[in-house]
Order: C-alpha cells, then structure tokens, then sequence
C-alpha cells in the first residue's frame, strides 16, 4: 500500500505537470467534437473504474474477515490468503486504471484548452492586421477606413467572446477534476496528499480565471 501511495502521488503530480500545461500544438477545428466525446468516454470509465475499485475492496474485505474466522477456529490448509493476495492485485490494478483514466480526462480538457487559446492568438493576429490596415486608411485619408474601422470593432467582440468561452473551458476542467477528486477520496482510489495537491490547484486556477 505504501509503494501505492507513493506511485500514485508521482503520477498525478506529473500528469498536473505535464497534462495541465499543455502542448500548444492544436490544429484549429479538429479537435472540439472528437474530444467532447472523448471527454464523456473518459468519464464513463472513470465511473466504471470507480465501481470496480468499490467491488474489489468490498471482495479483499470479505476474504480478510474470512481468513481471521479460520485463523480464531484454526483452520489450516485454506487457499484464502492466495485469494486475497490475488484481490489485493486486482484492487491495485484497478486503482491504476483510475489514475490513467483521469489522467485522459484531464488530457482532453486540455486539448479544448490549447485549441481556443490558439484561436485567440489567431483572432489577435487577425485584428492586429485590421488595426495597421486602419492606421494606412486613415493616414490616406481613405474611405474605406470606415469599414476597417468596424472590423477592429468586431475583431475585439469576437476575442472577448473567445476569452469568455477559454474560462469556461478552465473552469469545466477544474469542475470536473474537483469532482472526479471527491469521488476518488470516498473509495481511497488515491492517495490523499496528491488529491490535496489537485484541488488546491484546480482551486488556484478558479481564482485565476474569475479575476
């Protein structure tokens, strides 16, 4: 169990690491449908990993509470200890598959993440070519800088509107890690100093997003 914990605060410490920054390297337009579905996957099996971890638990329990009855009425030759040795392997198994499976949740957030802050780079550059278009027009004392005019006007909704949906987008990925994070806890699925550590971000990033 103590070699558990100790892989179990590693991998989530790295995956906050690695997962949460981000890889900047999104394709525009590729990626918001797949991973919306992706997103639901990964917490479908999250729910299903939870559930198993609860039944491998209860099973460990039931073959301990079985060993100590054969134990007090000196019971011999039983292969109960290989079954809860074997239980106990399952129960890790599963409590690995969770930590990967979160971990991919978290992975598919970011994805939405990276893909509109790309487009926010790409709607600034957008207005900054609108707004040198301007500043010439004008210059030229052309007509036309009226309708440039307008464009940097709509250029700048456009990027509020964007920024507005990227703290939306953190917002749900800091939701649902604290969610998942809950629902780990009440199973011991992982160790409660790396889920601390979760949710103190998730809670730093919140705080972030709401200024």
């Amino acid at each position: 169990m103590r070699t558990w914990k100790l892989k179990s605060i590693m991998i989530s410490w790295i995956a906050i690491v690695i997962v949460l920054v981000g890889s900047n390297t999104t394709v525009l337009g590729q990626t918001s449908s797949k991973t919306s579905a992706g997103l639901e996957r990964a917490r479908a099996l999250i729910n299903k990993d939870l559930t198993h971890i609860n039944q491998q638990q209860d099973r460990v329990k039931l073959l301990e509470d079985k060993s100590n009855k054969e134990f007090n009425a000196g019971i011999t030759g039983t292969n109960t200890r290989s079954e809860i040795i074997k239980a106990e392997a399952d129960l890790s198994a599963a409590k690995s598959y969770l930590v990967a499976d979160k971990i991919e949740l978290l992975r598919m957030h970011q994805s939405l993440i990276d893909e509109r802050k790309a487009n926010i780079k790409l709607e600034r550059a957008e207005l900054k070519g609108a707004q040198k278009n301007l500043r010439m027009t004008r210059a030229k004392g052309n007509a036309s800088a009226s309708y440039y005019s307008k464009e940097v006007v709509q250029r700048k909704r456009a990027i509020a509107q964007s920024q507005t949906v990227l703290k939306q987008e953190i917002a749900s990925r800091n939701s649902d890690l604290s969610a998942t994070n809950k629902k780990i806890m009440e199973i011991s699925g992982q160790s409660a100093a790396s889920l601390a550590f979760e949710d103190n971000w998730a809670r730093n990033q919140n705080a972030i997003v709401e200024k």
